[in-house]
């Protein structure tokens, strides 16, 4: 039986696991999005619903196989998501600051819900176990379940 494999990239990224642990490297996404055209973005792909992925750290020849239970953020260059919202698009957004167990970080929500569901408890409260927080020229994914406190800072960014 031949081996089908579904093509990827490889995207560069910043894995910070729940041990503390700080990993940099690769992950694969699909080269096909089934919702778009282009590659799968970051969020969409984190967010599937398999429990381990591959991971190719800068210092190996093999990729390792991370939990994504174990996973607090993965951090990918905004470059990386061609086909993720536009920072000039009309989405209402929210500035924010994400408290989790010994870090934080702070970036900009995007509130793309549905009318009178545009608030950040709602995205929070919505699909997908990894939020996506922009900031600048990255995109952090934070792991939802890690979240202790998330305090939104005045105005958008």
């Amino acid at each position: 039986m031949p081996n089908f494999r579904v093509p990827v990239l490889p995207v560069e990224s910043t894995v910070i696991c729940s041990n503390g642990h700080e990993l940099h490297g690769r992950i694969f996404v699909p080269e096909v999005a089934s919702q778009h055209q282009g590659p799968m973005r970051a969020e969409e792909w984190i967010n599937q619903k398999d429990s381990f992925f591959p991971f190719l750290p800068d210092d190996a020849q093999k990729a390792v196989i991370l939990n994504k239970c174990q996973v607090l953020v993965l951090t990918v260059a905004a470059d990386s998501d061609p086909n993720d919202l536009p920072e000039e698009a009309s989405i209402p957004r929210q500035a924010v600051s994400i408290e989790l167990s010994g870090m934080s970080i702070s970036g900009t929500v995007f509130l793309d819900m549905p009318a009178n569901h545009e608030r950040v408890l709602d995205v929070l409260n919505g699909q997908g176990a990894f939020l996506p927080v922009h900031e600048g020229m990255k995109h952090h994914l934070v792991a939802k379940r890690a979240i202790i406190r998330v305090n939104e800072t005045e105005g958008e960014q």
